[in-house]
């Protein structure tokens, strides 16, 4: 991180680093930076405005979830409405879901911005 002032009011923050952004069972690893641009507004406020941008080279994530594979075809057997007392075999589709779970890496380019605006206080 290298703090920059330019004038007594403004001030320019630049940082550069490795970069994890995680939640659960995604996480994203990579480079990152910033820029934060500052005015000083009295001795002890400033607002100011920064740019995040992160560069992510690795996802991994752990998938375990339900997923839709397809649909089967089962037969039923329900009251023969035409004739009380009988039985017909009806086929019937079914949705078929597989519980998958793995854990995966995936090399691949993903770029994240993060702009924000800012108000802080000095203590």
């Amino acid at each position: 991180m290298m703090f920059i002032d330019i004038t007594p009011q403004w001030s320019v923050v630049l940082n550069l680093g490795l970069d994890y952004m995680g939640s659960g069972t995604t996480s994203f690893i990579g480079v990152g930076g910033g820029v934060s641009v500052n005015r000083r507004l009295g001795s002890r406020l400033y607002v100011g405005a920064n740019l995040g941008i992160a560069y992510a080279f690795l996802h991994r994530y752990n998938y375990s979830n339900r997923v839709f594979v397809g649909y089967e075809t089962n037969r039923v057997m329900i009251e023969n409405p035409a004739v009380p007392g009988t039985v017909i075999v009806v086929p019937v589709d079914v949705p078929v879901y597989a519980n998958i779970n793995e854990d995966r890496r995936v090399f691949g380019n993903r770029f994240h911005f993060r702009p924000s605006l800012l108000i802080g206080v000095k203590f």
